[in-house]
């Protein structure tokens, strides 16, 4: 039963807005107060529909599935215009094939709602699966491919995730988009030709491209190879495509892309604020990167923030090799080091593997204590450990958690001990 609200829509605007600023659950907030109050379900619109989410396993609280959700909202935006002018991201996500039959390839009405959202301006169509992707060419259909080559065409989105998906043409990504964040984690590039409404060659390149501020590349499928193909198709336009790129974020567990990273690194040296360099693979298979012995690279003096992934199984060889190696390349940097934050992400094998056992280990912590000091992170302010850990059910602890944030704020007594750097501890279990 609706009620209604004797207040003049300016001030509903307001309260409205202020909700959703404020407020971290404010789509849920206002949905809810829609269903009972008819007064505020007109400014409400737009928040709700600003961003849609689809993804294949998300239940939904309704119950629906994405499918089914897809469904009802198309209908929505079929009848009602008004509303489809609200969408400005739409996410449309196909996850584990294994356990649930790809939708997205069997929803023909895909292209049909891509082609009514005049005001889209970010994208996410991917398949999140360790195993498999969505093959452009073999698997997506013609009026699938046709509308989404339209929509990046149309030099509208500034925000593109196309995660998992083979085959993409590369000349999407480099001669219209006016991107300033994309994603193409685990891809492969296709260096042919597109049929799009444009006549122009793939060397005549927008200039917009450089306009690039996050990047996320990485994964098993040749992540240097795709850095060197969008680096080389960028370069005849006189601009690198990165020289702008504020955010790097690589998903990687080979020395191959590593390397792309520092390459990209060296690119947009002078604009660079974010680095997050993280392992590849789920949970126990995890494994963070090696770096490649020495590398000469210039620190992007700008740089704010740095992310890095670490193992904590085995003899601690691979947390040696990834963290102190990128710690000592940025104490290189110059006086005006700028780095605030470093965060650590430790993945451990399971329990069963010698995984837990192995983390009490402290040598590794003692590399990590003696490294960052004031003199060679000048402005650190802020370190953050978070430990991804794996056990069983039938081991399950209820106060695993607890132990291992003591373990590690006792494992780093200088960190904990410097009244000007805030320790941030976050222990994650994964019970299987």
């Amino acid at each position: 039963m609706h009620t209604s609200i004797p207040i003049p829509l300016e001030i509903l605007i307001s309260i409205v807005n202020e909700v959703a600023l404020l407020s971290d659950k404010a789509r849920e907030t206002l949905s809810a107060c829609s269903l009972v109050c008819h007064s505020l379900l007109i400014p409400s619109r737009k928040h709700l529909f600003h961003k849609v989410d689809f993804e294949a396993l998300d239940d939904g609280r309704d119950g629906l599935g994405g499918p089914q959700k897809f469904r009802r909202l198309f209908d929505v935006v079929k009848n009602n215009p008004s509303i489809a002018r609200l969408i400005c991201e739409l996410s449309i996500i196909d996850y584990f094939p294994g356990l649930c039959r790809s939708w997205i390839l069997k929803e023909k009405k895909i292209p049909a709602l891509i082609d009514r959202l005049p005001m889209l301006q970010a994208l996410s169509f991917s398949k999140i699966s360790d195993m498999e992707a969505l093959d452009w060419e073999d698997e997506l259909t013609e009026p699938l491919k046709s509308s989404l080559t339209n929509l990046i065409c149309a030099n509208r989105l500034s925000s593109l995730r196309l995660d998992r998906v083979w085959g993409i043409p590369i000349s999407l990504l480099t001669q219209y988009p006016r991107l300033k964040h994309l994603s193409i984690h685990g891809c492969e590039l296709d260096e042919a030709e597109p049929e799009s409404p444009a006549s122009e060659s793939s060397l005549n390149l927008s200039p917009h491209f450089t306009q690039l501020q996050s990047f996320h590349f990485g994964g098993e499928l040749g992540s240097d190879r795709l850095v060197h193909q969008l680096k080389q198709h960028t370069s005849v336009s006189g601009k690198d495509c990165f020289s702008e790129l504020e955010r790097l974020r690589v998903t990687t567990c080979t020395e191959r892309g590593i390397d792309a990273a520092m390459e990209l690194v060296r690119s947009c040296s002078h604009s660079l604020l974010h680095l997050i360099i993280e392992a590849d693979g789920p949970g126990a298979a995890a494994r963070p990167p090696r770096l490649p012995g020495p590398i000469n690279l210039s620190i992007p003096r700008a740089l704010k923030s740095v992310s890095l992934p670490g193992d904590i199984g085995g003899d601690l060889e691979l947390l040696v090799y990834s963290v102190t190696g990128i710690l000592d390349v940025l104490k290189t940097a110059p006086p005006s080091n700028s780095i605030e934050d470093i965060s650590f992400n430790f993945v451990s094998p399971g329990r069963g593997r010698g995984g837990v056992v192995s983390i009490e280990n402290a040598g590794g912590w003692t590399i990590l204590d003696a490294a960052l000091t004031r003199q060679n992170f000048p402005m650190l302010r802020q370190v953050n450990v978070k430990m991804f850990l794996d056990g069983f059910h039938e081991q399950r602890d209820t106060g695993m958690e607890a132990k291992y944030e003591r373990m590690a704020r006792d494992r780093l007594p200088g960190i904990s001990g410097r009244s000007w750097i805030s320790l941030n501890v976050e222990v994650d279990v994964y019970y299987y």
